[in-house]
């Protein structure tokens, strides 16, 4: 796992950086990561640490996005999701990329689903008693995410997050 985590830390360092592969077109490093976190799940059974989770974590937040059809909020869910049913133990880090994940790929889009989501896991994560600076940080993302929706409640769903 520890030869894993150092190649999952190196494609993290590459941000929101897109190159072109021959096999799959453009590729960020949150495509090599979930290709990885997929073949040490299945090569190690489901038992991975809650370390190299939070680095695949932190790639999908890195590469989220509302364009094209990546859905990488999707897949930081599914891996929490996996955690928990497996028995890993998610850390405030592991909340907070989600959280991260799902504002970003909120974006320009109209309906509030990335936001609610969003807002869901900052409630998980909220319930860890984050120190203060995750939870300005995290505030911050859910607030800008119910920002970029159209929907009605937005307004009183953002206040809701400084109360």
């Amino acid at each position: 796992e520890e030869s894993f985590q150092i190649v999952l830390e190196a494609l993290c360092g590459r941000g929101r950086l897109r190159w072109k592969s021959k096999q799959s077109g453009i590729v960020c490093a949150a495509d090599e990561v979930d290709r990885l976190i997929q073949e040490l799940w299945e090569r190690q059974n489901g038992n991975v640490s809650t370390e190299t989770c939070n680095l695949a974590l932190r790639a999908y937040a890195a590469c989220s996005t509302p364009r094209g059809n990546r859905q990488y909020a999707q897949k930081a869910q599914t891996l929490l999701d996996k955690m928990v049913e497996g028995g890993i133990e998610p850390s405030i880090e592991s909340f907070s990329h989600v959280v991260n994940a799902w504002a970003w790929q909120q974006g320009n889009l109209e309906d509030g689903d990335c936001a609610e989501m969003a807002e869901e896991n900052f409630q998980k994560l909220m319930e860890m008693d984050p120190d203060d600076e995750m939870t300005l940080q995290a505030q911050n993302w859910v607030l800008e995410a119910w920002s970029k929706t159209v929907s009605e409640d937005s307004p009183r769903r953002a206040e809701s997050i400084l109360l």
